[in-house]
């Protein structure tokens, strides 16, 4: 059972702000020279291969059980499914939205609006787990976030990113929160166990697209994309994980939502200060509702 946070763990939410902050820099850097398919299936398969590696070293195997009854048998199934599923929706499906969506929108404005897991984790955990009260404080922070989100998104102007794009952040953002909540159902599985499985059932869901994708369209990657593709798989997609599924296991799904507080502040950051992009009135005050809304969601935790 999760429990609450210690020291050593806001230590690794920390890391894992910084590691997801700075994808979306590397990803709109892989972009220059792949499509986003492209960029979306190298991350993963990276990603997996870093994360066998990992096991591999470590021989961190499961038990084999020789004598495992039919029940057991029933659950080790289960446990593959929830991992096919958590592949999908915390990989495949979130990478390539991601992706999609920075072909026209700055890796800070995506930042910011992937700061909006925590507002689906609520909304999802309650429907699924109902083990998040929701009072009129939470619900007035859900609330604040819609503006927050309405803010960035509404009206026309430099900085205000196209709609269908957006929207697609905000997608990515949902799955991430059905993945933390999908992950609950395995965490009696070792936390390598866990992120290897996620990112080897995404692999072999997306190669087969990415390899049709790349004989279609080809690829004019030069050395700094082709570079960005593998820091995104050994850090965010290998890396990553790891940290996700030990903090999930040690403090649960809320806690690890957290780093949505980081991630934004990280990304915009990096975004400034590295690809020359600029925080426009709109998406300053887009940010402060949001993350205002984050901590009034999550101000009991």
């Amino acid at each position: 059972m999760p429990g609450r946070p210690r020291a050593a763990d806001y230590g690794l939410l920390a890391t894992l702000a910084l590691l997801w902050g700075s994808s979306y820099l590397f990803t709109d850097l892989a972009l220059d020279g792949f499509t986003a398919v492209q960029v979306t299936a190298g991350r993963i398969v990276v990603g997996a291969l870093a994360l066998l590696a990992y096991g591999a070293v470590h021989q961190r195997r499961a038990d084999p059980r020789p004598q495992a009854s039919v029940g057991d048998l029933q659950a080790s199934v289960g446990d593959l499914v929830m991992l096919l599923l958590a592949g999908l929706t915390g990989a495949v499906l979130p990478f390539a939205l991601l992706a999609w969506a920075q072909e026209a929108v700055t890796s800070s404005m995506t930042a910011i609006l992937i700061a909006t897991v925590p507002l689906w984790t609520m909304a999802l955990a309650r429907l699924m787990a109902r083990d998040e009260p929701v009072d009129a404080g939470r619900l007035a922070g859900a609330l604040l976030g819609l503006v927050g989100v309405a803010v960035l998104m509404g009206g026309a102007g430099v900085d205000a990113p196209p709609t269908p794009r957006a929207l697609a952040v905000l997608g990515a953002a949902l799955c991430y929160a059905l993945t933390g909540l999908i992950l609950r159902r395995v965490d009696h599985l070792p936390a390598p166990v866990s992120a290897a499985g996620l990112q080897v059932f995404a692999a072999l869901a997306i190669l087969p697209v990415g390899a049709v994708d790349l004989w279609r369209q080809g690829a004019v990657g030069g050395t700094l994309a082709v570079t960005s593709i593998a820091v995104l798989g050994l850090f965010a997609s290998g890396l990553a994980p790891i940290v996700m599924v030990r903090l999930l296991n040690r403090t649960g799904a809320t806690f690890v939502s957290f780093n949505n507080l980081l991630v934004p502040v990280v990304g915009t950051l990096l975004g400034i200060a590295l690809l020359g992009e600029t925080v426009g009135p709109r998406q300053a005050v887009g940010l402060g509702l949001v993350l205002l809304s984050v901590a009034a969601t999550r101000r009991g935790a």
